[in-house]
């Protein structure tokens, strides 16, 4: 069946993103969001694990039409916790944003998830996969809890110490980045780069590595 892609801004997404927790009663208590109890209680969903998704397919993860079940790569959590929970909200972001259209579709396999993604035009296919990587790294990282968590660590004081150590202002917000990423990646459960990619574009670091 056709399958129409909406347009959404980032602003719309994070909406989307606070429409979900409020609709599911999902209170915001540990930083590190319980994206595995969500799945499975929350929206009774089962993630089932399948040994050749990468091998055989080159795909981390799919999600039937019904999202009865999402079925993802068994070896991703022994490679990267963080980027295995980013996996699975990535996959909860389809969910929130693209149940209603692709519960048109019929997908009830991998193969067909698969031969699903190949028919979609380029536009289309990278439309989708950008809204859903969007809503989860607002997911596991709101803006909220992060902009607390930069404030708790006074980014402006490690900024400055290390300018002064290596009297390089880039040099020092690169480290200032990278320290403060692998940090937050740890606390949030979350991949190192999305956890960069989410600091770097804040206000709150952007202030204080200015």
């Amino acid at each position: 069946m056709p399958f129409t892609v909406p347009i959404l801004s980032v602003d719309e997404i994070k909406k989307t993103v606070e429409d979900f927790c409020s609709e599911y009663g999902i209170p915001r208590i540990k930083r590190a969001f319980p994206i595995e109890e969500v799945i499975e209680q929350s929206l009774n969903i089962t993630i089932s694990f399948n040994k050749e998704l990468i091998s055989k397919h080159d795909i981390e993860a799919c999600t039937v039409r019904d999202f009865s079940r999402i079925i993802i790569d068994e070896g991703l959590p022994r490679k990267s916790l963080g980027h295995y929970r980013l996996v699975l909200a990535h996959e909860v972001g389809h969910y929130a944003l693209h149940r209603d259209v692709l519960n048109e579709q019929f997908i009830d396999s991998v193969e067909e998830w698969i031969a699903f993604r190949k028919a979609l035009n380029d536009d289309a296919g990278k439309r989708m996969e950008y809204q859903s990587d969007t809503f989860a790294s607002h997911l596991l990282m709101p803006d909220r809890e992060l902009k607390q968590y930069l404030q708790e660590r006074s980014i402006g004081d490690l900024f400055n110490t290390l300018k002064r150590r290596h009297n390089n202002d880039g040099e020092a917000r690169r480290m200032t980045l990278k320290k403060m990423a692998n940090e937050a990646s740890d606390a949030f459960g979350i991949s190192i780069p999305v956890a960069e990619n989410r600091i770097e574009e804040s206000s709150d670091f952007v202030r204080g590595t200015s």
